[in-house]
């Protein structure tokens, strides 16, 4: 059974789930079937910089480091929603800081959220054997990062029929142009309800309601990946017709806090920060020094300047 992840920031009525990068742990259920052999590979095109949201495809329990080699150096941070209880784990390149660097092993069909700052990035991701079907638990309520598993050009209503009744929303994260997607069970309507068909290994961010919810997903074939050693097709994601905000509200509508194209931020920063990670701190930002010192040890790198001497501690001035 995958973990239930999850990397972006939404809010809902209530404390701020921070959504601010997305992908989810997957739902399955089908006849049992292998997708592709253990030496296939797909590329995954992952223009242009900001936040993607992928899945990985080869061999459960491999460590994230080794999950992202293929874009070494072209990205700066990668997120893993666990789940409404344990909330996001990340990972830096090289990082072994406990508590900086807390991301687990990665299953197939988990989902990353990555920040990508290199231009024209792609990566050669391995494929291992899947078979049907794969039994996913999306307890407890709340937010669930999930990855569809079954058959490429699925419509969203099939893809979450395990979940009928047992969800109020669902986002897919379509990169940093397209922005966001949704779908409500049963509704139609242009502008509100407009995610695409959903490929294989696309991720989802699922806000459940029900107590105790369990989706059992089909793995469907893969057509994208081929042999190692051949030209691999990329794969991109599905294409988002653009549509204008809708002017009707109803209760699973995120709050103020989702937007169409979430800021690059990453969540964690968020809570650490407060709401000046949304722009940029600075030391005025604090009251204490001890707030300021939180925000630093949410990210290390000082992408705020926090740290002027690069001694550890930010904002010395403050009591």
């Amino acid at each position: 059974m995958h973990r239930s992840r999850l990397v972006l920031t939404l809010a809902i009525s209530g404390p701020t789930l921070a959504l601010g990068l997305m992908g989810l742990a997957l739902i399955l259920g089908a006849t049992s079937h292998t997708t592709a052999a253990a030496d296939e590979i797909r590329t995954i095109d992952l223009s242009p910089q900001g936040w993607h949201d992928l899945a990985w495809s080869g061999a459960d329990a491999t460590d994230p480091g080794s999950v992202l080699t293929c874009i070494s150096g072209k990205y700066s941070i990668a997120y893993a929603w666990e789940g409404p209880t344990t909330g996001f784990k990340r990972y830096v390149e090289g990082c072994a800081i406990p508590g900086i660097c807390n991301m687990s092993a990665v299953n197939q069909y988990d989902t990353l959220l990555v920040l990508i700052t290199e231009a024209g990035a792609t990566c050669q991701m391995p494929v291992a054997p899947s078979s049907a079907p794969r039994t996913i638990d999306l307890s407890p309520q709340g937010w669930h990062d999930l990855a569809w598993s079954g058959e490429n050009g699925t419509d969203p209503a099939t893809a979450l029929d395990c979940l009928s009744g047992k969800y109020s929303i669902a986002y897919a994260w379509e990169g940093p142009m397209a922005g966001f997607k949704r779908y409500i069970e049963g509704c139609a309507v242009p502008g509100i309800c407009n995610m695409a068909a959903l490929n294989e290994y696309d991720p989802l961010f699922v806000a459940i309601t029900a107590a105790s919810a369990i989706c059992e997903m089909p793995v469907g074939p893969s057509p994208t990946a081929t042999p190692a050693g051949t030209a691999t097709p990329t794969t991109t994601p599905p294409t988002a017709t653009p549509t204008a905000t809708p002017t009707a509200t109803h209760t699973a509508t995120p709050t103020a806090t989702a937007v169409a194209t979430p800021s690059p931020t990453p969540p964690s920063l968020v809570g650490a920060c407060g709401s000046c990670a949304l722009t940029d701190c600075n030391c005025s930002d604090f009251t204490t020094q001890a707030q300021a010192q939180t925000c630093l040890n949410a990210d290390p790198s000082d992408p705020f300047g926090l740290d002027g001497d690069s001694d550890g501690v930010p904002c010395e001035s403050l009591p």
